[in-house]
């Protein structure tokens, strides 16, 4: 099928479209002129890519694709992912986590820095959006702690002191789990988390991971 190359509705109209998808913006990058193939008709469309918090009142950057001659929403795809994880100490929690390809990764979209994975340093990966099984001595689950400890903590600091990240400065940390030992340290530029005297759970509880 040929589709005209001639738009109709301006790029300006266009992204003026695009950021009212988004209940604020911070951000809209110049919209791109493309064909739109992924639904049953191709059309000309522009593609806007708008940042800032969501309907729902979560972090998004959002791609929204505007038919470039009607001048409508007709498809519109979200960077920010939120995972599902199910950690030994906290629980089945949502945790937000980032997409590399065809793969998810549990690294943090919204909060700069902040990852979890191995002692090699590397943040987990896999083909799913879901995390953990809930076992004290499983180490994908000791990372859902982990997240989630430092999402909220990140949060509090926030939104009661107004602190822009762990750092002050819009800044988080690595963590890696699995160290070979009953106690957990700050290596100076990441945190490292070993498992508790008896070995049933790995030390990522909220309050190890806030003192870290």
């Amino acid at each position: 099928m040929n589709v005209s190359p001639k738009a109709t509705v301006k790029a300006d109209a266009a992204a003026a479209t695009a950021r009212a998808e988004l209940a604020t913006v911070e951000d809209t990058k110049t919209p791109e002129l493309l064909v739109h193939a992924t639904t049953k008709t191709p059309r000309l469309a522009w593609e806007v890519v708008v940042t800032g918090t969501s309907k729902k009142n979560i972090p998004s950057v959002l791609h929204v694709y505007v038919d470039a001659r009607t001048g409508k929403v007709i498809d519109a795809w979200d960077e920010v992912r939120e995972g599902t994880g199910r950690g030994a100490l906290v629980g089945q929690v949502n945790i937000d986590t980032g997409r590399s390809g065809s793969s998810y990764t549990m690294t943090d979209p919204n909060r700069p820095g902040l990852q979890c994975g191995g002692q090699n340093g590397a943040a987990y990966t896999k083909s799913s959006d879901s995390w953990g099984n809930g076992s004290g001595t499983d180490l994908e689950t000791a990372c859902v702690d982990a997240m989630y400890a430092a999402q909220k903590e990140w949060d509090m600091l926030r939104d009661w002191l107004g602190r822009n990240g762990h750092s002050g400065s819009g800044r988080s940390f690595s963590m890696r789990v699995g160290l070979n030992a009953v106690n957990a340290y700050w290596y100076g530029s990441y945190t490292a988390f070993g498992y508790n005297q008896n070995r049933t759970n790995q030390l990522t509880s909220m309050d190890v991971v806030g003192h870290e």
